[in-house]
């Protein structure tokens, strides 16, 4: 009876595991990723534009960040200003951040996901944004 308790118990947890993972929203889950036509990054290297393959870049690494609902952090040393669609909208972080900080003025789908917050947080998946520099078109 003892073995069979425990196989119970196990079998609840991997299914906890399993579905939390498939209920986990991403900034691509929000943002209209594909209509990103231009990032300007202000980092540790300074203000620039980044080029096409490092948009792909931005466009994956953003498009993966997990959105966490229930946390406010200070973030502020890293500033990204995307173009998407024709409109400008910020992004915040920390050098070796461990979140992302955006407006809800971002938010293009699932709005409803996100309730009343002002200000949405997205885990940064260990992407440093430093790591970006001005390269040539």
């Amino acid at each position: 009876m003892t073995k069979l308790k425990l196989l119970i118990i196990c079998l609840v947890l991997i299914s906890f595991s399993c579905t939390n993972k498939k209920d986990e929203l991403t900034f691509g889950d929000f943002v209209e990723m594909e209509k990103l036509d231009r990032v300007e990054m202000s980092n540790n290297s300074g203000t620039f534009n980044l080029s096409d393959k490092q948009i792909q870049n931005i466009k994956n690494d953003l498009s993966q960040m997990v959105y966490d609902p229930y946390i406010s952090v200070k973030v502020g040393a890293i500033n990204i200003e995307l173009l998407i669609d024709g409109k400008t909208y910020h992004i915040s972080s920390a050098t070796h951040g461990d979140y992302i900080e955006v407006h809800r003025d971002i938010v293009m789908k699932n709005n409803s996901s996100i309730g009343t917050s002002e200000w949405l947080y997205f885990k940064t998946n260990e992407v440093n944004f430093d790591n970006y520099k001005k390269e040539t078109q």
